[in-house]
C-alpha cells in the first residue's frame, strides 16, 4: 500500500486523510520517523485526532523495552486523541497495545472490546484480544477471539498458529497438532 500511496503524496497532495494513512503504514513498517512526519503534517492540516493517534503508536515504538518514558507519551497521546475522536478503533486497538505492555491486560482487553465495537467486522481487534487472553492464561477465550479473526479475514499463518497454541494449553494436543499441520 505505501508504494501505491506514497509518490502520490510525494506530488504534493493536500489529503490529511491520505497523509494520516500514510503515517498508519509507516508504523506498521516499524518506521517511526517516517510515520510522525506525516501525522505532523496531518495535525497541521486540522486531522488532529487522528494525529494524535498516530503519535500515541510512535511513542510506543520509539520506547525501549517497552518501559521508557515513551509509554506515557503514548498514553498522552491516545487520550487526547480520544478526546477528540472517540469513535476511531485505531485508537483504541493501539491503546489496547499499550496496555498489553504495560501487563495491565484487563485495561487492554477493555480498548480492544471498544475497537470491536467501532469495528466488528476487522480482524486485527480479534487477534489483538487472543493474544492478549493468551497472557493471562484464559486459552478457550483465546481461541474464540483467534477463531473470530480468522473469520473476518485475519493472517491465516499467525492466526492459525495462536489458536493452535490456545487449544494446546486446553489439553487438546491432536486438535493443536492438526491445526500446525494446516499450515505446513
Amino acid at each position: 500500500a505505501l508504494e501505491i500511496l506514497d509518490p502520490i503524496l510525494r506530488t504534493g497532495s493536500e489529503d490529511a486523510r491520505a497523509i494520516a494513512l500514510a503515517g498508519w503504514i509507516w508504523i506498521k513498517q516499524n518506521s517511526p520517523l517516517q510515520a510522525q512526519v506525516r501525522f505532523e503534517k496531518a495535525a497541521n492540516m486540522g486531522l488532529e485526532a487522528e494525529a494524535e493517534g498516530g503519535m500515541g503508536a510512535v511513542a510506543i515504538l520509539r520506547s525501549e523495552n517497552y518501559r521508557s518514558t515513551f509509554l506515557n507519551e503514548a498514553e498522552s497521546h491516545l487520550k487526547k486523541s480520544i478526546a477528540l475522536d472517540p469513535n476511531n478503533p485505531t485508537v483504541y486497538l493501539t491503546f489496547s497495545e499499550l496496555k498489553r505492555l504495560q501487563q495491565k491486560y484487563d485495561e487492554s482487553i477493555d480498548m480492544v472490546n471498544k475497537a470491536i465495537q467501532l469495528a466488528p467486522f476487522w480482524s486485527e481487534p480479534h487477534a489483538m484480544l487472543g493474544w492478549i487472553y493468551l497472557l493471562k492464561g484464559d486459552h478457550v477465550q483465546a481461541e474464540k477471539a483467534f477463531t473470530e479473526s480468522q473469520k473476518y479475514g485475519g493472517s491465516k499463518e499467525e492466526t492459525q498458529y495462536y489458536l493452535a497454541l490456545s487449544v494446546y494449553y486446553q489439553g487438546r494436543l491432536s486438535e493443536s497438532l492438526a491445526l500446525l499441520d494446516e499450515l505446513i
